[in-house]
């Protein structure tokens, strides 16, 4: 009942729309019959073209859905092709952590604003970590460079914005 929900939405939506605009056409000519054919014609034509211009939201209601469950389906399948390649290599799946978002542009995760934030696998680290408890990698010392919260690069001490993505240090 609910699979293609989005289709069956639009669907509907083109029904309504030519119901009435049958409707108003019928409407039209018994008004034309009882001997106003001005008043027969401007509610067929102001009829159907209301009718027409409010199923505009129901159909783009119903693609809105359908857009949804593509991205849903999308981002499902990226998720599977990730968990297959961690048991392809041995390593076990995590779920994304709170500190990540998903970016519904890209489907892509993103790391929320955290200084602690490994720039190989960008998961989030404690305060002290010199290594990243995830993949391993060393973390470098805060003394001489910046590592971007938004995107883990590396970059100078003396620098103002990340040199990858732009983000401002503060």
């Amino acid at each position: 009942m609910f699979n293609n929900i989005g289709r069956k939405i639009k669907t509907l939506a083109k029904v309504i729309c030519w119901i009435c605009i049958v409707i108003f056409f019928i409407y039209g000519i018994l008004i034309m019959i009882k001997g106003a054919p001005f008043l027969g014609i401007l509610v067929f034509v102001l009829g159907s073209f209301i009718s027409w211009i409010a199923s505009f939201m129901t159909y783009g209601f119903g693609q809105l859905i359908e857009n949804s469950d593509i991205l849903v389906s999308q981002g499902r399948n990226r998720t599977n092709a990730k968990a297959t390649a961690d048991q392809g290599s041995n390593k076990v799946s995590e779920q994304p952590s709170a500190v990540q978002m998903v970016d519904t542009v890209n489907l892509n995760p993103v790391i929320a604003q955290n200084d602690n934030v490994c720039p190989n696998c960008k998961q989030t680290l404690s305060a002290d970590s010199a290594f990243c408890t995830h993949c391993g990698f060393k973390i470098p010392t805060k003394t001489n460079k910046h590592i971007c919260p938004s995107c883990g690069t590396v970059s100078k001490e003396d620098s103002v914005f990340c040199t990858q993505c732009g983000h401002k240090f503060s």
